[in-house]
């Protein structure tokens, strides 16, 4: 009778046990309990564009684009933000020549963009990373309603402690990105770049242009490497020149901001620019930047994978070019 009673209280201890911890592992055996840190990031960009017609033999047509891309915690705290900008210019003589050179952008440039000789805050690129880390830490609806004097520069002190160039473009382009900020989990590292090519045709019959397209995006990175969230987009911007000299230019949405409205998905079998490029971002989730910017193109600059034409036939080179360029930094 002893042993049945100290059987059965044996038991009733192991039960007990049990439905205590409702059927899972407790700690001690492994398990691990933290939450995975969402974030949201995104991308953005703001582009302004000038031109001078032909006037004693010279005239020209300028494209700046800046661009931004941001990391933000659950409360909205920038831990990551990254810009640079992308300034191409066109000249055209009296002949209606155009000669228009694709450029490095201003943080490629480093030191030869010329402006530390005078600035006393020293080179741009010095002058934005001051920016950029004032921002870390900053709530992204503070940064982007930050006041700004009437030449578009900060008025807050520790902006301007290392940085008095003009904000106003980067404040909207962080702005954009803002406005579309997707979540993110695992997010470790960040890879942010930018691909511009250019193109020009002498004015023939009273008719020539010079076109700017600057693709710039990034990839978020794990512990191991791999990609959890891509964004690309592109701002595509073209002047033309009559044969007076004449030089037309507006600043164009960007192609993801056009939608549907840019035209593709009247004839391609896959849609959209902007469905495109989303089914290229979401096959490059799980895949390291190298297994992307290794892979083989064909002559035309499309993918060959098989899981990216299933949704994305559109030439990818210049996706290519952005994660080739792109700088990897930590998320703080």
């Amino acid at each position: 009778m002893k042993k049945l009673i100290a059987l059965l209280a044996i038991v009733l201890v192991l039960t007990g046990c049990g439905s205590a911890n409702n059927g899972t592992t407790t700690p001690d055996e492994g398990t691990n309990n933290e939450t995975p840190t969402v974030y949201k990031a995104g991308v953005g960009s703001f582009t302004t564009v000038s031109s001078k017609d032909v006037v004693d033999g010279a005239g020209s047509a300028e494209v700046v684009t800046t661009y931004v891309a941001v990391v933000v915690d659950e409360n909205g705290i920038i831990k990551y933000v990254s810009f640079n900008t992308a300034q191409n210019t066109a000249k055209i003589d009296s002949e209606g020549k155009i000669a228009l050179e694709t450029a490095q952008t201003k943080k490629e440039k480093g030191d030869a963009y010329g402006m530390g000789a005078y600035a006393a805050n020293g080179e741009w690129y010095k002058q934005i990373a001051h920016l950029e880390s004032t921002l870390i830490g900053m709530n992204i609806s503070d940064a982007v309603t930050m006041e700004l004097d009437e030449a578009g520069k900060a008025t807050n002190t520790d902006v301007l402690s290392g940085c008095t160039v003009h904000v106003n473009e980067f404040i909207l382009a962080l702005d954009a990105a803002n406005r579309s900020l997707t979540d993110v989990v695992g997010a470790v590292k960040v890879a942010a770049g930018s691909y511009t090519e250019t193109t020009a045709k002498d004015v023939v019959d009273g008719a020539g242009s010079a076109e700017v397209v600057t693709t710039f995006g990034m990839a978020v990175l794990d512990a191991e490497d791999k990609i959890v969230f891509a964004e690309f987009d592109t701002a595509q911007n073209k002047a033309s020149v009559d044969g007076e000299g004449k030089v037309a230019l507006e600043a164009a949405p960007t192609k993801k901001e056009k939608g549907e409205a840019y035209g593709m998905g009247k004839f391609a079998a896959n849609g959209e620019w902007d469905k495109q490029i989303a089914h290229l971002e979401s096959t490059l989730v799980g895949k390291t930047i190298a297994d992307f910017t290794g892979a083989q193109l064909d002559d035309s600059g499309k993918s060959t994978d098989a899981d990216v034409l299933s949704g994305c036939t559109v030439h990818v080179s210049e996706f290519v070019g952005v994660l080739n360029s792109a700088v990897v930094s930590d998320i703080k």
